[in-house]
């Protein structure tokens, strides 16, 4: 169920926001600047809808991580779902939103993914969580799948009674998936202690994962075929 809710045309505003609860997304929009159509904020309901009911199985309202410095296995991973669902529609901004998220990963790698609740740095969970999903995406097409719905089925079969789902588990799926263990080893560096080099470790990454990219100076741009 979608509850939607509007706040009122509050001047210089345009906010939409919410959450998700168990079977409910609530969705709330504010501001003068909605009172006009914002393709814009239609952009970000759109997603947001999508990421939201990505929780339905993924999150709190279906497996949840083992514990909060693992957000980024059920943020990451409904950022991933989100995009590969808005892809097919609006193939542009979804393109664009995992590359602000592979830019943010980058600019938070130097420090470890799994403290940045400490440091009320939540975005990274987004970020750097959408960015190892895109590996896996990458790595898992190469075995036939064609997306992070196809990474992520096994894992949320097999932990369906205790509904959980760490870290170690992820890493086991991909390494399986990726075949390839400096893949993985630069996913557990950027996770615990960070990277010194973030740039050239997820470069390396998405080398030994196959995601489609180019680089210009310290900047990796996503190929249109990335997603």
């Amino acid at each position: 169920m979608l509850l939607m809710g509007w706040r009122g045309a509050t001047p210089g505003k345009v906010i939409n926001d919410g959450g998700v609860r168990p079977g409910q997304i609530v969705f709330n929009f504010e501001g003068e600047g909605l009172l006009e159509r914002n393709e814009r904020a239609a952009q970000r309901t759109r997603w947001f809808i999508a990421h939201e009911m990505a929780h339905f199985w993924l999150g709190t309202s279906g497996i949840a991580y083992r514990k909060p410095s693992e957000a980024w296995i059920t943020e990451g991973g409904a950022e991933m779902m989100a995009f590969t669902l808005l892809a097919a529609t609006d193939h542009d901004y979804a393109l664009a939103e995992l590359q602000h998220a592979v830019q943010d990963c980058i600019k938070s790698a130097t420090k470890p993914v799994i403290s940045a609740g400490e440091r009320h740095e939540n975005r990274t969970f987004y970020s750097c969580g959408a960015t190892f999903a895109l590996a896996a995406v990458s790595a898992q097409k190469r075995k036939g799948g064609r997306d992070y719905f196809d990474f992520i089925r096994p894992l949320l079969d097999e932990h369906r009674s205790d509904r959980l789902l760490g870290s170690a588990d992820w890493l086991t799926r991909f390494d399986a998936v990726s075949g390839d263990s400096e893949a993985g080893g630069i996913v557990k560096s950027i996770l615990s202690v960070g990277v010194a080099d973030p740039t050239g470790a997820i470069e390396t990454l998405f080398q030994q994962t196959g995601v489609p990219y180019s680089r210009n100076d310290n900047k990796l741009t996503l190929s249109a075929n990335a997603i």
